[in-house]
């Protein structure tokens, strides 16, 4: 019986000094992976200060947010109050097939009666939505 025990604990021992050699290998191999931040995407155009009501309405009826049909009013007023050269910027959270983010919108007032209109978000496929939406509005070619 003894000798039976004595097997049992050296065959125990080696298996376990097997295990310890192959533990480091097993680790070794798995590599770590970096995720980068996701590409920030970004459209603009260049509108009558008359067209951007429309343009935010139309964003705001195609894109998942907060950002609604009374969101879109207040901006295109705000933009029609702002002195020439100055821009006004709002942030708001947006969804694309399921993926949550930023988008931001910038308006730039360049004349009395012009705006330039800057959409910037990191969320996929959000700012092609936004740019087929303003150029179906506009008429404009893809």
């Amino acid at each position: 019986m003894r000798r039976k025990w004595c097997s049992l604990l050296v065959l125990a021992i080696s298996f376990s000094g097997v295990l310890e050699g192959m533990v480091p290998s097993v680790f070794a191999a798995r590599k770590e992976v970096e995720l980068e931040a996701p590409e920030m995407a970004e459209t603009s155009v260049n509108l009558d200060l008359s067209d951007l009501a429309p343009i935010l309405l139309k964003v705001s009826e195609k894109i998942d947010s907060d950002f609604d049909e009374t969101a879109a009013q207040e901006l295109a007023e705000l933009a029609q109050q702002l002195p020439v050269g100055n821009s006004n910027t709002e942030t708001i959270e947006a969804k694309s097939r399921g993926i949550a983010g930023e988008l931001t919108i910038e308006v730039v007032k360049e004349d009395v009666d012009v705006v330039d209109v800057y959409f910037a978000s990191s969320v996929p496929g959000l700012i092609l939505t936004v740019d087929r939406t303003i150029r179906k509005h506009l008429k404009m070619a893809p």
